[in-house]
């Protein structure tokens, strides 16, 4: 095939192996004596003709806007077309040069733009991070549409790959990038690069080679595919199932259709709303943590991706270099660590809580838990249970995810490709291992790259889960296997990184000079393992043991004060830790400890964070992470993990095809990476929002009442909101006890009885269950001396009244207001009405803080937070039960004086009723334990602060203003 060489560009990537060396010296000179020829124009005409030059001159050297044209690449493989000549391939890679070499300055763009894809590198840039410029190169290829003088035609991007048997393979082997016209069939490419392999010589017998074709953007037929039918049956089905389901929400339904009241919308988008706990002592903090570390590891995310669809990568990243604050982008990694320290903390935190807290549940006073003991803390069953139900958490959505993937977006997306990830097409063969949660654990074809994270984490899940029990059993024993392991977390990451000279961290977007370049084995060996944030992890985890072994308390402002500022410094110094090594320093040693310290590191920094705002939850940083506005975002965070890089490819994909440099790629800005990150974030949490109505909420609801059959708890799991947390039913232990008995462990298998009565007939006591919304009163306490029909109804409603008003009160205590009437988990109170109740708390809390006993001499006083949920009850329970008893006055008449107390009015005994029930004698050892650890106030202090706040009381028995029985300020929540 001839070629008129008229006009050529003089940037090459070819050295001596070329063996067109005369020729080369040839075209360099034509290219000197053109340019000399435009600079001669340029000086002797005017301001016109100078326009026109300065075209001509952008037609022969390619400005920063775009990629220099290998023309001696682009020359080799002209002749290498003879070998098909007559073929369409050959003919219109014919015209293509014509076109470039021709005067048309707008067909000469866009072919300067096909060729400037054409590439002869080192395939050890396949490992780099030179690969986004060869995604780059894919996209500048595929975005074109070549315009020849009878057609149009869409592009194909090749890659031809030959390596040696040579002990650097990678480092000595070819990769030959070339952009060809639709038209050429594989037989034609097959021609084409058998004469490749003399253009560059390799230093030993070529043993492997590698020729991958993609095409570019063209009309596809979707609709022949069924991969595309099945993920749109699934879309279909589960769009009718919601519409259904809020229709059978809104309208009464049968017990048939309950089931499809788990799709209502209604219902969904009130979950969306919930506390992400439902312990007085949630951490909230975690909400707004979550929502920004989301927002950041998005950021880092995107930019990533614009590497490989801007044309100035190199520019960039000299920027970046320079810039000391730029490392909170480009060492954007540890992003990822923080959601590590949180599922660690949240998984020992949720699993420690329930099985050493007591609490209010359906049999007893307090919600049954197991205490797992040496015999019990291995039960196969409850560990079999954990681990389902953890699993069974992440998987609806993720598996949704997935047919999003493999059947609808191949189909839909250009997005460049890489031989080690290609993040859309290569779905299709590797699905299962996402669902396996193994999909870390291999080196090509990874499905959803970004979801590494979820199998990491589920990783580390099942390796400490034992962990986990054995601090509940043996704690000193798990105490000395953390700090083993948390030596091993750091001596593994500093020996990897140490033994294959590896950067301490790994950059995302700026290459370290005199360190190892190959970006895909640190990604795939370390930062992809979770041995790569086990040191994070492992912090978190113990985090949440401390917090579930110790109470919440206000700290002092200095020390609260210490630990922000000890966590903020810790944090920045993972980030930036790294400034000297970018520029040229480099230690070993420094290498080794940074990358071995720095997740451990890391992960101190949140938890001295979170612990501080925890601990002091009236401080300003808390009140900003713990707002409201969070919760909804947080409860997002992992439908928008799952899904944001699909946004983000949806997002710059038409960027680059319509920005203003067409048909070139476009320049980088930082305005509009400010405008795209801003639209992906919206879009993102849109998305995140239409598959948690769609697919998570629905799904976890229906696996919450599974679980609950199966387990036989009539109670939802703890939700700490927390897609990467385990979430651990409990049983309710029968009589009270706090030891797992055998008979309870075997119900654990068995389905729940729901007609079955739990606790002996005999308990003299009463509770209320805000999981069934109900009240149970044992036949012990509705006999004499508590109650007895024929007892004066004055006598009836003081004592026993009383009890009931006090158990309908728990309902809207500080622990129960946060369920509904279904027993369910939400947050159904109104932002005001959280406000005054928070308020009006805080009074009782002062209050009852005040009543002290003395102790050999020390003062000990109630712990008003503490017991703030019974005395709440107490309060609300006398007055409702006053209530009803004037009501049956009101009804029935007032009733006689009692005989020898004709001195007390009805009302007046009805308070020594009240104060009656609550006598009784304590041993002082009995005492001092009650103050201490307690959630009841002591029968004295009962009787005493519910009097003293009590309008009814003081006019009963004519008390007068500011009397120790009548104070001028009074506590009324109810």
């Amino acid at each position: 095939m001839q070629v008129d060489i008229k006009r050529a560009e003089s940037v090459s990537l070819q050295n001596c192996y070329s063996p067109m060396n005369a020729l080369i010296a040839v075209r360099q000179l034509v290219h000197i004596c053109i340019l000399l020829s435009i600079t001669w124009k340029c000086c002797s005409t005017n301001n016109l003709i100078l326009e026109d030059a300065l075209k001509a001159e952008d037609l022969l050297y390619p400005s920063a806007k775009s990629l220099p044209v290998d023309i001696n690449f682009v020359l080799q493989l002209a002749e290498q077309m003879t070998s098909i000549n007559g073929s369409v391939c050959a003919e219109l890679y014919d015209q293509s040069l014509k076109h470039l070499f021709g005067h048309d300055v707008e067909k000469a763009s866009l072919f300067k733009a096909f060729f400037s894809s054409f590439v002869v590198t080192s395939t050890l840039d396949n490992v780099t991070l030179q690969h986004w410029k060869m995604m780059e190169r894919d996209f500048q290829c595929k975005m074109i549409t070549l315009k020849y003088a009878n057609h149009t035609t869409p592009t194909q991007y090749c890659t031809y790959s030959i390596t040696s048997n040579a002990k650097n393979s990678l480092e000595d082997g070819i990769m030959y990038g070339f952009c060809l016209p639709s038209e050429c069939t594989n037989n034609d490419i097959n021609e084409i690069v058998k004469g490749l392999e003399s253009y560059r010589s390799l230093n030993g017998s070529v043993e492997n080679r590698d020729l991958i074709c993609v095409p570019g953007y063209q009309p596809i037929q979707w609709w022949k595919f069924w991969s595309v039918h099945f993920a749109l049956a699934c879309i279909g089905v589960l769009t009718i199932a919601v519409i259904f389901g809020t229709i059978a929400d809104v309208g009464k339904c049968t017990t048939q259709k309950q089931f499809l009241k788990h799709f209502s919308i209604l219902q969904n988008f009130r979950r969306l709303w919930y506390l992400s706990n439902n312990q007085a002592n949630s951490i909230t903090c975690i909400h707004g943590i979550k929502v920004i570390t989301m927002s950041m590891i998005m950021l880092t995310h995107l930019i990533c991706f614009l590497q490989s669809m801007i044309n100035n990568i190199d520019e960039l990243r000299a920027d970046y270099r320079a810039s000391f604050l730029a490392q909170f982008l480009y060492n954007g990694t540890y992003r990822v660590a923080t959601f590590f320290v949180i599922s660690g903390a949240l998984f020992s935190y949720s699993l420690l809580s329930r099985a050493k807290k007591r609490r209010r549940s359906d049999c007893t006073s307090h919600e049954g838990t197991i205490t797992f003991n040496r015999r019990q803390s291995m039960n196969i069953t409850f560990c079999f249970l954990s681990i389902l139900n953890r699993y069974l958490r992440l998987l609806p959505v993720y598996a949704f995810t997935i047919i999003l993937v493999v059947g609808l977006l191949p189909h839909f997306s250009d997005f460049p490709s890489w031989y080690v990830v290609d993040p859309l097409r290569q779905c299709q063969g590797e699905w299962w291992k996402n669902l396996l949660y193994i999909n870390n654990l291999q080196h090509k074809q990874l499905c959803m790259t970004w979801t590494w994270y979820l199998a990491s984490d589920f990783q580390l899940f099942l390796f400490h889960f034992p962990l986990v029990l054995l601090l509940i059993s043996w704690p000193k024993l798990a105490n000395i296997v953390i700090v083993i392991f948390l030596i091993a977390s750091c001596l593994i990451k500093a020996i990897l990184v140490s033994t294959y000279d590896y950067p301490p961290s790994l950059m995302l977007m700026i290459p370290i000079p005199g360190y190892n370049p190959d970006f895909a084995s640190y990604t795939f060996d370390i930062y992809m393992r979770p041995y790569g944030w086990w040191g994070s992890y492992l912090v978190g985890l113990y985090f949440g043991y401390i917090l579930s072994e110790w109470k919440r308390i206000c700290t002092r402002k200095l020390y609260y004060n210490l630990a922000i500022i000890a966590g903020v410094l810790l944090n920045f110094s993972c980030i930036c830790g790294i400034y000297w090594n970018i520029n040229g320093l480099k230690s070993q040693l420094y290498d080794m400890l940074y990358a071995g310290v720095s997740p451990v590191i890391w992960g101190l920094g949140w938890v001295l964070i979170i612990g501080a705002c925890h601990s002091k939850q009236d401080s300003w940083l808390n009140r900003i992470l713990s707002h409201p506005f969070w919760v909804p975002l947080s409860n997002l965070t992992y439908s928008c993990y799952l899904i944001h890089c699909i946004v983000i490819f949806a997002v710059i994909e038409p960027y680059a095809r319509m920005n203003n440099n067409l048909p070139f790629l476009p320049t980088y800005s930082h305005l509009e990476t400010c405008s795209l990150y801003l639209l992906s974030f919206a879009l993102s949490y849109f998305c995140a929002a239409i598959l948690f109505l769609l697919v998570e909420a629905p799904a976890d609801s229906i696996r919450t009442q599974l679980f609950r059959q199966l387990i036989g708890h009539d109670s939802r799991s703890e939700q700490f909101n927390e897609k990467y947390a385990a979430s651990v039913e409990t049983v309710p232990l029968p009589d009270g006890d706090l030891h797992a008995k055998p008979e309870s462990i075997a119900k654990l298998s068995k389905r729940f009885e729901r007609k079955s009565f739990c606790g002996s007939p005999a308990t003299v006591n009463a509770w209320y269950s805000s999981l069934k919304n109900s009240i149970v009163f044992p036949a012990g306490i509705v006999q004499p001396p508590f109650f007895d029909p024929s007892f004066p109804k004055a006598v009836i409603y003081g004592a026993m009244g009383s009890v009931i008003g006090h158990e309908i009160i728990h309902a809207f205590d500080d622990q129960g207001a946060q369920y509904d009437r279904h027993g369910n988990l939400i947050n159904w109170w109104s932002t005001e009405s959280k406000e005054k109740f928070k308020e009006k708390t805080k009074c009782i809390v002062n209050q009852y803080s005040k009543f002290c006993y003395t102790h050999h001499g020390n003062k000990m006083c109630l712990k008003g937070e503490h017991t703030q949920g019974e005395n709440i009850a107490d309060n609300g329970g006398l007055k409702e039960a006053f209530a009803g008893y004037k009501k049956y006055v009101e009804e029935h008449g007032q009733e006689p004086r009692l005989p020898s107390l004709e001195q007390y009015s009805m009302e007046q005994v009805f308070f020594m009723s009240f104060a009656s029930f609550w006598c009784g004698q304590y041993k002082e050892k009995h005492l001092v334990n009650l103050l201490a650890v307690s959630e009841h106030s002591p029968g004295e202090f009962r009787v005493i602060g519910s009097l003293q706040n009590s309008e009814d009381f003081n006019r009963a028995f004519n008390c007068s203003i500011g009397e120790p029985m009548n104070p001028k300020h009074k506590c009324i929540v109810w």
